[in-house]
């Protein structure tokens, strides 16, 4: 297993990551069903679902803009903006319908109240502290490479 995690590109282990720690949480939150708060837990797993979905649209856009810089058509730049739109959206709409849930079922929806907002709006702070994490841990083993290298070339 751990050979295969190895092979995966850095994106893909984030990717992972973000999985792994919304799967769980989602576990964690479990005890909650019994106290009658199953909103928590599927409030949790609908963010963490919008988190996944916008964290491949960065993916996407990423590799669109990498297509434009080396000479692709210029007309995949506007792709990006779309999933840069597309995430605004998907969060928006998340907490909305979190909010909607929490704050206003008992008036708007005859007492729908599946999405608690907290959990939506907790799940959405995986992702910047796995980035970051990430980034710090491949960047950490970047710059031992490169020293590594420079000592090398200087012992010649």
């Amino acid at each position: 297993m751990g050979k295969s995690i190895k092979k995966l590109d850095k994106s893909m282990i984030q990717l992972l990551i973000l999985v792994i720690v919304a799967l769980v949480v989602a576990l964690g939150l479990i005890p909650f069903i019994f106290f009658s708060h199953l909103d928590v837990v599927l409030g949790w797993l609908l963010g963490s679902l919008i988190e996944i979905i916008c964290f491949v649209t960065i993916l996407k856009s990423s590799s669109s803009m990498a297509k434009v810089a080396k000479g692709g058509n210029a007309a995949v730049a506007g792709l990006s903006i779309l999933w840069y739109f597309l995430r605004i959206l998907l969060y928006a709409a998340g907490l909305v319908i979190g909010a909607l849930c929490t704050f206003k079922s008992a008036e708007w929806f005859g007492g729908f109240d599946y999405f608690n907002f907290w959990a939506v709006f907790a799940s959405y702070m995986p992702l910047p502290i796995v980035l970051l994490i990430t980034g710090l841990i491949f960047n950490k083993k970047k710059t031992e490479k490169l020293r590594a290298d420079d000592l090398s070339d200087n012992n010649e």
